[in-house]
Order: C-alpha cells, then sequence, then structure tokens
C-alpha cells in the first residue's frame, strides 16, 4: 500500500467507525485502476452486513493532498452507510455525490 494508500484508509477507516459504527474491511484498486473498492461491515459482533462503495482513484490523491476528507466523499459515506452499522442523521445524504458508485 502507498503512503497515499494508507492516509485515504485512515482517513476513511476512522470516519467510518465514529460516524457509523462501521469498519473499513476491504480497500484495494481495481484490474484496471480507474476506481478503489471499499468494503465496510458494521462493528457490532451481533450485526450483519457489508456495503461496497467504489470511488474513482483520483479521490485518494486529492484526499492525500488535503489530508482530510471533502465534503463530497463525506457526504457519500455518510448516504451509504447510513443503514449499516450506525445512528447518523441522514441530513447529509440529499447533496451526495452521484459520481460515486456504491453497490
Amino acid at each position: 500500500m502507498t503512503s497515499e494508500e494508507t492516509r485515504f484508509f485512515v482517513l476513511v477507516s476512522d470516519f467510518a467507525q465514529r460516524n457509523h459504527q462501521c469498519k473499513l474491511t476491504e480497500f484495494f484498486q481495481s484490474a484496471d485502476g480507474n476506481e478503489y473498492v471499499l468494503c465496510f461491515r458494521p462493528l457490532a459482533v451481533d450485526a450483519t452486513g457489508q456495503r461496497y462503495i467504489y470511488l474513482p482513484a483520483s479521490d485518494v490523491e486529492i484526499v492525500s493532498s488535503l489530508n482530510s476528507l471533502p465534503v463530497s466523499i463525506v457526504e457519500c459515506l455518510h448516504y451509504e452507510l447510513r443503514n449499516l452499522g450506525g445512528n447518523f442523521s441522514t441530513a447529509f445524504a440529499a447533496g451526495a455525490d452521484s459520481s460515486l458508485r456504491s453497490e
């Protein structure tokens, strides 16, 4: 893992744990290198489910250079993780960036 990827992983993982009681369990670049795949699972031992999110590869560079999560990624994470593990109010979800994919 590169230093940029490590920084991205730490920031996203911390955000998911603090705001949605989820953990980032998988993080890898797609075969074509155009996007990153992130898998989140609830922290609760008895909870089930997972959520895969696909982000453009350029987001890793942006986050690394800012050393913080931009609003577009924060909104995406709030929207995508809202029902997985946490108690987040979905107020931020309305503006989620549609260029980010999830499954």
